[in-house]
């Protein structure tokens, strides 16, 4: 990812990671559209697409590891959904919330 905060864009790629999450005020947080790489590390030769996306004042954009929503007792499909379901559920963008609601994605799983 490349964030150019005077243009108010990121450009992103995908190397296997889950998408992050964009939110806008007023709207539902969902991810951009990206194209899918090959997870990095698997082959050097590997080139990435990635696509600009406009973050104008007041987007959030979650960025998040498979370790906040991916676990023996959890899907990563499941762990994505209910990621979406708590940001949607909080309707706040300030950043403590944010905070608050993905500690609690992450604590209400057991990873063994």
């Amino acid at each position: 990812m490349w964030l150019d905060l005077e243009a108010e864009t990121a450009e992103i790629s995908s190397a296997g990671h889950p998408a992050p999450l964009l939110g806008r005020p007023g709207d539902r947080f969902a991810p951009p559209d990206l194209p899918q790489g090959t997870p990095l590390g698997v082959r050097p030769d590997t080139s990435y697409r990635s696509v600009q996306i406009p973050l104008p004042e007041g987007t959030v954009l979650v960025l998040y590891t498979d370790g906040l929503v991916h676990s023996h007792s959890m899907d990563l499909d499941e762990g994505v959904a209910a990621l979406h379901a708590r940001l949607a559920a909080s309707g706040d963008l300030r950043l403590e919330v944010l905070a608050r609601t993905t500690q609690l994605a992450q604590c209400s799983r057991r990873h063994t």
